[in-house]
C-alpha cells in the first residue's frame, strides 16, 4: 500500500521521507573507509547538512544530486592525507548510490 501510496508524490516528498535512511548508509560508507578520523568527521558533516529537510527547499532533487556530489567532489580534493586511489573509491561509491537514490525518486 505505501509502495502505491509513493507512486503519486512528487519526487521532493519522496526525498523527505527518504533522505534520513539513505543519508545514514552514505555515513556508514565513510565511516568504515580508511581515511583519517578528522576527514572522516568533514564529510559526515556535509552530508548532514546535505541531508538536512532544508537542504532542497526551494531546489529540485536534480539540483540536490548535482550540488550534493559537487561539495562531495570539492571536499575530497582538498584533502591532502588520503591518497588518490582511497578519495576516488570512497567518492564513486557515494557518487553512485546518490544517482540511484536520485533515479528511484523520480520513478
Amino acid at each position: 500500500m505505501e509502495q502505491r501510496e509513493e507512486y503519486y508524490l512528487l519526487p521532493e516528498e519522496k526525498w523527505a521521507r527518504r533522505i534520513a535512511e539513505r543519508s545514514q548508509l552514505w555515513i556508514s560508507i565513510i565511516e568504515e573507509s580508511d581515511i583519517d578520523p578528522e576527514v572522516k568527521r568533514g564529510l559526515v558533516e556535509l552530508i548532514k547538512l546535505k541531508s538536512d529537510n532544508k537542504a532542497i527547499l526551494g531546489d529540485s532533487v536534480d539540483d540536490w544530486a548535482y550540488t550534493t556530489i559537487s561539495a562531495l567532489l570539492t571536499k575530497l580534493t582538498k584533502i591532502k592525507n588520503v591518497s588518490p586511489a582511497d578519495k576516488s573509491a570512497l567518492f564513486e561509491n557515494i557518487r553512485d548510490d546518490i544517482w540511484k537514490f536520485h533515479k528511484e525518486l523520480n520513478e
